[in-house]
C-alpha cells in the first residue's frame, strides 16, 4: 500500500480536507516563517508539490517539522504526531506503514526532515494532491 505524508509539513495542502481552517492558517503561517529563517528558494518549495526535492529545502523542512510537532530539536521524528495526522487523513495501517519505512534518522536533523520527507512522498498515493501544502 501507498503512504502519505501529511507533512511536511508533512504539509498543509495534503490534509487541506483534514485541517480544520484554524490548523490550515497555522501552517501557512508556520510555513511562510520558515521560508523567511531559512531565505529558502519559494520555486524550491513549489517543486515539492511534484516531489522534486533539493538538498537546500533541509533547514526549511526541518524548521517546518520542529514547528509543527512532527520532529523535535534533537531531530527525533515524533512518530505519534505524524502517524495521528496520516491515520486521521487516511487509515491507522498506512500510518503504520510510514512508521516503519520512513521515520529514520539520518546524521543531522535536516538531513532526517529531507529523508522523511522524500520517502513519505515515494509513498503518497498518486492521487495525492500537494498543491496547497507546498
Amino acid at each position: 500500500m501507498k503512504i502519505l505524508l501529511a507533512v511536511a509539513y508533512l504539509m498543509a495542502s495534503v490534509y487541506a480536507e483534514t485541517l480544520t481552517p484554524e490548523e490550515l492558517s497555522k501552517f501557512k503561517k508556520i510555513r511562510e516563517q520558515c521560508m523567511q529563517e531559512t531565505a529558502v528558494d519559494p520555486a524550491l518549495v513549489k517543486k515539492m508539490q511534484q516531489h522534486q526535492f533539493d538538498e537546500k529545502l533541509k533547514d526549511f523542512l526541518f524548521c517546518t517539522y520542529t514547528r509543527l510537532g512532527y520532529q523535535n530539536e534533537a531531530g527525533e521524528i515524533q512518530g505519534e504526531n505524524v502517524k495521528a495526522l496520516i491515520a486521521r487523513k487516511f487509515n491507522k495501517e498506512l500510518a503504520d506503514q510510514a512508521e516503519m519505512l520512513c521515520f529514520k534518522m539520518k546524521n543531522t536533523p535536516q538531513d532526517t526532515a529531507l529523508a522523511v520527507s522524500k520517502c513519505l512522498c515515494e509513498h503518497a498515493p498518486k492521487d495525492a494532491n500537494f498543491d496547497d501544502l507546498f
